[in-house]
C-alpha cells in the first residue's frame, strides 16, 4: 500500500494540512475521523471502496464531546486496550468490563495516539458536522450508545460476514443482528440522532468512504463540511499490544 501522497488509489490530498493541536478545540459531537491503514483488513476494505469509485478509507470513527471531554466512538475489529468511560452506564452487559472489544467509547487523544501507529501517513482525514448537535440529539445518541456499547465486530470467518452484511444493506436488508462494523455504527448513530435519513438505506449499507460523499442523505439542516487532512503532532503509542 502506497502513501496518500501520489497514491494510485485515489486518497484525498494530505496538504494543505491542519495540525491536530490546532483543530482539537474545534472538534464536536458528530465530527468524523477517516483512517487509511496498512492492515490486511484495511487493504480489503479500501479495495472494495476503490472499485466502487469511492475514496479508499479503511476505518471511520465519530467524535463525542461530553462536557469538556472528547471521546471517540467506533467499532474496530478487536482492541480490548482502552478503558470505556461510558461502560458503567451501559444497558448492554455482554462484555462485563470497562475494557472491552466491539463498539466502544474511548478517550480521543489516547486512541488517536494508537491509531497514528497504524497509518502509513501520520494523520487522519476529518469532516466536521454543522450545526452543533442539540441537547435532545445528544441524549438520543447516549441512549443508543448505552444499548449497543460492547456489541461485537463479527469476524468469526475472516471478513466475509462484513462484506455479506454490507452487500445485504445495499439491497435494503440486514444480516448478523447485534454486530457492527465501523461505518455501520456511525450510520446508525447518525440515524438515532436524526441526522441521516432512515428511509434511504439501512446502516449496514454504508462504507467509511460513503461519509466522505457530498451526496450523503443527511437530514437538513445537518451538513458535513469538506474533508481535510489533520497531521498528528503529538506522541504516538498507547495500546501497543492491542490487536486491531
Amino acid at each position: 500500500m502506497t502513501s496518500a501522497e501520489g497514491s494510485s488509489i485515489g486518497l484525498p490530498p494530505t496538504s494543505p494540512a491542519v495540525p491536530y493541536s490546532h483543530i482539537r478545540a474545534q472538534l464536536d459531537t458528530g465530527d468524523l475521523f477517516f483512517l487509511h491503514t496498512t492492515s490486511a483488513a484495511g487493504v480489503m476494505i479500501e479495495r472494495l471502496e476503490h472499485y466502487a469509485g469511492l475514496p479508499p478509507y479503511s476505518h471511520i470513527a465519530m467524535v463525542i464531546k461530553d462536557g469538556n471531554a472528547l471521546y471517540l466512538w467506533d467499532a474496530p475489529g478487536g482492541g480490548d486496550c482502552f478503558r470505556d468511560p461510558y461502560e458503567p452506564d451501559s444497558d448492554n452487559r455482554i462484555h462485563g468490563s470497562p475494557v472491552h472489544t466491539g463498539c466502544r467509547v474511548s478517550v480521543l487523544d489516547d486512541v488517536l495516539a494508537y491509531y497514528a501507529t497504524k497509518v502509513d501517513v501520520r494523520g487522519f482525514w476529518v469532516r466536521q458536522l454543522t450545526p452543533p448537535v442539540s441537547q435532545d440529539r445528544f441524549a438520543a445518541l447516549r441512549t443508543f450508545i448505552n444499548r449497543v456499547d460492547g456489541l461485537p465486530f463479527l469476524v468469526q470467518f475472516g471478513y466475509s460476514e462484513l462484506f455479506a452484511n454490507f452487500l445485504a444493506g445495499r439491497e435494503g436488508d440486514s444480516l448478523y443482528f447485534g454486530t457492527y462494523f465501523c461505518s455501520q455504527l456511525v450510520a446508525d448513530s447518525y440515524m438515532h440522532m436524526g441526522l441521516l435519513r432512515m428511509d434511504h438505506l439501512p446502516p449496514n449499507a454504508y462504507t467509511p468512504a460513503a461519509f466522505a460523499n457530498k451526496s450523503l442523505p443527511l437530514v437538513p439542516p445537518a451538513r458535513l463540511g469538506d474533508v481535510f487532512f489533520v497531521t498528528w503532532d503529538r506522541p504516538t503509542g498507547g495500546g501497543i499490544h492491542c490487536d486491531q
